[in-house]
């Protein structure tokens, strides 16, 4: 069966983190890679340490040659990723002028396992885990962000939102999100925003978007969510038409049509929501083994969850505590916001040109741009 988390051939592994490592900075390893991989027959992949609490980086994957075998990759290395949860892991906590966290701008290529968070004052909309709206030359699926935690993404400057899963449709490809997680901060917390293609969302878990906000967005394009939960929006848990959507639920009577559960009581679902751990209780039938099985799935098949693990019962949500593990336990679920970790002193990146001011409503403008708009 195929793991979610995909590795390409002829892996060329460089490590991230504090100065025993081969690269400090995010920036430097990608532009020292960014060269065509399908050529060279490598795939460059930055393995990153939790040397520190968060680093105030940004790191956007934009243009390397690559195809289905031959790809980068940016995931934790061995022993450093979360367990599932915000509270601990290898954690971007950026802060700088620029609109995006984790950008992926070339076709193929991953984002795995990176625990996302944003605190800063940018004039327009930011997000978290973006993909750009055109990747060129991408053919079946765009790459993936898959096991991606975004968390207190919050933009200051007033009126202006930040986003935590963000996918931009367009006509050579899908964008994938698998088994991610977003608790938004100040904006919602998934959009889809496109012309044409499909943006994918696969047992995607979404908790309390800012009051005024949804959970999951179609704002415009295609999107399809399945196996997906969304909970405490005061607006509305899904918002927009989605196509051949499957297997969600909501706490309200939002989630799309297609085996859906709607009005659902959470108050028992999650192993512990006031201290962040967003597992669903072993014991519960709400969202435990309520979904459907992805594992030969047409776009992105995949059989293990949050945690690495085979999925033995296809839940609703990234990931059900096994019965005697020690995140079996039920807590109180009510809600609660992830607190952010202290950010280790790195360089943050330049400021970016101005864009308008968003609302839920409206459409942004286009972020296919160059790496230097970008940075």
């Amino acid at each position: 069966m195929a793991s979610a988390r995909k590795t390409g051939t002829s892996e060329s592994v460089s490590t991230f983190g504090n100065c025993t490592r081969d690269y400090t900075s995010m920036a430097t390893w990608e532009s020292a890679t960014d060269n065509d991989n399908v050529t060279a027959t490598t795939s460059p992949v930055l393995e990153c340490y939790d040397d520190a609490a968060s680093y105030d980086q940004q790191c956007v994957m934009l243009g390397a040659t690559n195809n289905g075998s031959y790809f980068r990759i940016v995931r934790p290395a061995s022993g450093e990723g979360h367990d599932g949860t915000t509270n601990n892991g290898f954690n971007l906590d950026y802060t700088g002028g620029s609109y995006t966290c984790c950008y992926l701008g070339e076709p193929f290529s991953h984002f795995q396992d990176i625990i996302g968070s944003m605190s800063h004052s940018f004039a327009g909309q930011s997000q978290c885990f973006q993909y750009a709206g055109s990747l060129a030359g991408a053919s079946g699926y765009d790459g993936a962000f898959v096991g991606c935690l975004a968390y207190d993404c919050d933009n200051s400057n007033g009126g202006n939102a930040a986003y935590g899963l963000f996918g931009e449709g367009h006509s050579s490809g899908d964008q994938v999100f698998v088994l991610c997680f977003s608790e938004a901060g100040d904006g919602l917390c998934a959009r889809v925003q496109g012309s044409a293609g499909t943006v994918y969302y696969y047992n995607c878990t979404i908790i309390d978007p800012a009051s005024g906000w949804y959970g999951f967005q179609k704002h415009s394009g295609t999107g399809t969510p399945k196996n997906c939960t969304a909970s405490g929006s005061d607006t509305g848990d899904f918002n927009g038409s989605w196509t051949s959507a499957s297997y969600n639920a909501s706490d309200d009577a939002t989630a799309p049509i297609g085996n859906q559960k709607r009005s659902q009581d959470y108050s028992s679902t999650f192993v512990n929501a006031g201290g962040n751990d967003y597992h669903i209780n072993s014991a519960d039938t709400v969202l435990g083994g309520a979904g459907t099985d992805l594992s030969g799935d047409s776009i992105y098949p995949f059989d293990d969850d949050i945690d690495g693990e085979t999925i033995t019962s296809w839940p609703i949500g990234f990931d059900q505590a096994t019965a005697g593990s020690p995140s079996a336990s039920v807590s109180p679920s009510s809600s609660a916001s992830p607190s952010p970790s202290p950010s280790a002193s790195v360089s943050p990146s330049a400021s970016v040109s101005p864009s308008a001011s968003v609302s839920p409503s409206s459409s942004v403008s286009p972020t296919t741009l160059s790496r230097a708009q970008i940075v």
